[in-house]
């Protein structure tokens, strides 16, 4: 009796074992299909958002194969000697501005003009000029300073990757495109299986006896059927939190 209930019980966790793979590569499958769906209608209507005065946003369109790749880098006429992964194309435009000159100095015939852009306390040019108008004949110097602008990329709760970019506020941003292979997708780890063993005593019986359970988890349900080698079967729901 006790053979057969310890066939049984083994039959039952390899049933158990086998349909929880199943099981989990249905789901994982049916999630990875409505990720795609999903993913593929957002990047189709994407658009480039202005999010404040300084910061653009735009989502990664991760959809091209190696070929297309390829054929993009080759028409941008960038040479490489790595594997390209990820392209980024952008429009920058110096916004016009129209302020009073910062300073004109005159000097017998000679005129001398300094002014700065967009502000003096922090410019991104600064432009000094020497005119002399007996000769009508100048001098321009333009001094540039470094512009900085930050990208960086996320990844949303839907699996979708996305960049923000930051510049300067005198800087219009009129393009992002930003063209990758595919990036790795967060899949939710909510489907498992469990398996395990373990070893009891009876202290008033002093007896020992062998135990082994299998079982499922979702989300935070635990699922486990137990067996152990004197004959007993159980079944374990618990719940994390």
């Amino acid at each position: 009796m006790r053979n057969r209930t310890t066939l049984a019980l083994i039959i039952i966790m390899i049933l158990l074992i086998v349909g929880g793979f199943i099981g989990k590569g249905y789901y994982e499958g049916k999630i990875n299909k409505n990720q795609q769906a999903h993913r593929s209608l957002v990047l189709r209507n994407d658009t480039l958002q202005k999010v404040t005065e300084t910061q653009y946003r735009k989502l990664v369109a991760d959809t091209l194969t190696k070929r297309e790749l390829r054929k993009l880098i080759d028409s941008l006429g960038v040479a490489l000697d790595a594997k390209p992964t990820t392209i980024i194309k952008t429009e920058l435009v110096i916004k016009e501005v129209i302020k009073e000159v910062d300073a004109v100095t005159v000097k017998g015939d000679s005129i001398h003009v300094i002014d700065y852009y967009p502000t003096k306390e922090n410019y991104f040019v600064r432009y000094q000029s020497d005119v002399s108008l007996s000769s009508q004949e100048g001098v321009s110097k333009f001094t540039f300073r470094p512009i900085d602008i930050a990208i960086v990329m996320s990844q949303r709760e839907d699996g979708v990757f996305q960049a923000d970019i930051k510049a300067p506020s005198f800087i219009k941003i009129n393009s992002l495109d930003i063209q990758s292979l595919p990036m790795e997708l967060y899949k939710p780890d909510s489907f498992g299986w469990i398996i395990g063993a373990g070893v009891a005593k009876v202290l008033d019986e002093d007896q020992t006896f062998f135990r082994i359970n299998a079982g499922i988890r979702f989300h935070k349900l635990y699922v486990l059927l137990g067996g152990s080698s004197h004959g007993a079967v159980d079944l374990n729901v618990n719940f994390e939190f």
